[in-house]
């Protein structure tokens, strides 16, 4: 009989990518990397597939092909949901039972949930207790904040195909700002905001001790700042990806600044999120902001967004719990930020999340 540690299968099926990492608990509380493996889906997002099979066709042939690289120890997968197929918000309601709390999320979800609310599927946990002044009474009144997630189910059912097919067991499914909390900020105290730039949207977090407040998903990503690249240089899409990640500076240097229209409204949502924080907080302010992602490595983006924003700016360091031994350590280095997602659904398991729930 096998007595060794359990290792714990992330898996983030991205735009671009499919990126799955394997964990196994340490004993000072952190995790050890034992496997790990990426394949991209640049042939699917290009349309330079197959047409005679659908996306969801090639994408589980690519999941395939990976699963046969990494040849996991288990066949149980922590997934995660893109963010742009959910909702992520704070609401304050009066303190309750369980029973009339459930009665009362249902009923404030319908002006946060533009979808049919028999078309998704809704949890939430009260993450705060408090009382609040009342004008002209002495008795204070009992608030708790509470935070409401929905997801679509047709999405949640797509993924649970995307694990049978793969002959996966999944065994626990979260949407993926969850995923990238967990491995960047962990239960660090204060008010931070991720940025985390994917593909084809931004996922915009804002983070108060630990836990989220909000996600805000903009309609743009790293697939825009390549073809600012491409057009201002006049060169190819895919010239334009290499100088995107080469050590050239497109973003600071007087007088040959490349203007990213895609990085200004970027700006500008973080701003109205700093605004409405610092608003409602009043004397707290956001401490930090950190970026993530496959484009979060462009050279100068942490100094141009911390000039803007008036905010120190950081790159997310989702390694910061594992260890990693010093044969893949040059490998992991090249990585950075990209594989956070993977890496906070494999904690997931180690901190036994899906026991939780």
């Amino acid at each position: 009989m096998f007595f060794g540690k359990p290792k714990y299968l992330g898996i983030d099926l991205g735009t671009s990518s499919i990126k799955a990492i394997e964990l196994e608990p340490a004993s000072d509380g952190r995790a050890l990397l034992t496997n790990y493996a990426e394949v991209s889906l640049f042939g699917i997002e290009s349309g330079r597939m197959n047409q005679e099979y659908s996306y969801d066709d090639e994408l589980i042939t690519h999941f395939k092909a990976l699963l046969e690289r990494i040849s996991p120890d288990k066949k149980e997968a922590f997934m995660a949901l893109p963010a742009f197929v959910g909702l992520i918000t704070l609401i304050e309601l009066p303190d309750m039972n369980d029973k009339e709390m459930e009665d009362a999320i249902r009923f404030e979800a319908h002006k946060y949930v533009p979808s049919n609310l028999a078309e998704v599927s809704l949890s939430w946990e009260v993450v705060k207790r408090k009382t609040v002044p009342v004008d002209g009474s002495a008795t204070p009144s009992k608030k708790v904040d509470v935070l409401l997630v929905a997801a679509l189910n047709k999405e949640i059912n797509r993924y649970n195909k995307y694990a049978t097919e793969a002959a996966l067991s999944l065994k626990f499914l979260e949407l993926e700002t969850f995923s990238l909390v967990r491995s960047v900020i962990g239960n660090e105290g204060g008010a931070s905001i991720m940025i985390d730039i994917g593909f084809k949207a931004t996922n915009i977090i804002l983070i108060k001790d630990g836990v989220v407040h909000l996600s805000r998903n903009v309609g743009i990503g790293g697939q825009d700042m390549t073809r600012t690249i491409a057009q201002s240089m006049n060169i190819s899409l895919d010239r334009a990806e290499e100088m995107k990640k080469s050590t050239q500076d497109f973003l600071n240097v007087s007088g040959s600044a490349t203007v990213f229209p895609s990085l200004a409204i970027i700006i500008a949502e973080v701003e109205r999120i700093i605004q409405s924080y610092t608003e409602q907080e009043k004397e707290k302010k956001i401490e930090r902001i950190i970026l993530s992602g496959g484009s979060a490595g462009l050279t100068g983006l942490a100094q141009f967004f911390s000039q803007s924003l008036g905010v120190p700016v950081t790159l997310a360091d989702p390694w910061k719990r594992i260890i990693v031994k010093d044969e893949l350590r040059p490998f992991v280095e090249k990585l950075g930020s990209s594989f956070a997602v993977a890496i906070g659904l494999a904690l997931g398991g180690v901190d036994g999340i899906d026991r939780e729930k």
